[in-house]
């Protein structure tokens, strides 16, 4: 299960992955945060450790099974682009750096 804090570093990377395309790289780095910070998941595993080349297939496969395994939406494209998270989320944004 996803800590507040966790959810919240979840949500961001969901917006930017929503306002590019591909988004490979970020979906492998938020993997890896996510395993560094104890969340478990054999998917999450897979998806941490592909090397490049990256097949983009592969990549989204993987990540699909984790929203889905982890009950993660992705944001509407406007909801990315206003950064706000979407209903019913609890978590309010960090201030920034």
């Amino acid at each position: 299960m996803l800590t507040e804090f966790l959810k919240l570093v979840t949500y961001k990377m969901l917006g930017l992955i929503s306002l590019c395309s591909g988004g490979s790289d970020h979906k492998i780095k938020w993997a890896m945060y996510l395993l560094e910070n104890n969340v478990e998941s054999e998917n999450l595993e897979i998806l941490a450790t592909l090397l490049k080349p990256i097949n983009e297939f592969e990549v989204d496969e993987y990540f699909h099974r984790i929203l889905r395994e982890l009950d993660i939406l992705m944001p509407s494209k406007s909801e990315a682009r206003k950064n706000k998270p979407p209903s019913g989320f609890s978590t309010p944004l960090l201030p920034k750096k």
